[in-house]
């Protein structure tokens, strides 16, 4: 398999105090994700004064994030293709929902967790 390059745009929510992952897109090489990349205008670091604030990632072969750089609402919404985050937030709130769920799940010694099947 190759490596894909990708940029994954993320809300931090600072009244939740929560990371959510909205989407993104890869590219088949460095250089195209690179070019993408540096025409994505950055925003002012809010930090957590703002109740919300949006990070663009840069991923590298592996999925690890390299590089990263503020993106204000109206960028998120442009490279993410809609109107609204609401729907993309919504799901991205139910999917860390569910990875919470599975994380206890798989470990009984912390509050909500199970010992498995009956």
């Amino acid at each position: 398999m190759n490596a894909v390059y990708a940029l994954q745009v993320t809300e931090a929510d600072h009244q939740a105090d929560e990371f959510r992952t909205l989407g993104g897109a890869a590219w088949l090489t460095r250089a195209e994700r690179d070019a993408a990349f540096a025409v994505i205008p950055e925003a002012p670091d809010e930090g957590a004064t703002a109740p919300r604030t949006w990070i663009v990632d840069v991923l590298d072969g592996e999925f690890s994030i390299v590089a990263d750089r503020c993106i204000d609402e109206a960028t998120a919404m442009d490279l993410l293709g809609v109107d609204s985050l609401d729907e993309l937030r919504a799901r991205a709130i139910k999917r860390n929902e569910e990875l919470a769920q599975e994380w206890l799940a798989g470990n009984p010694t912390q509050e909500g967790g199970s010992d498995g099947p009956a």
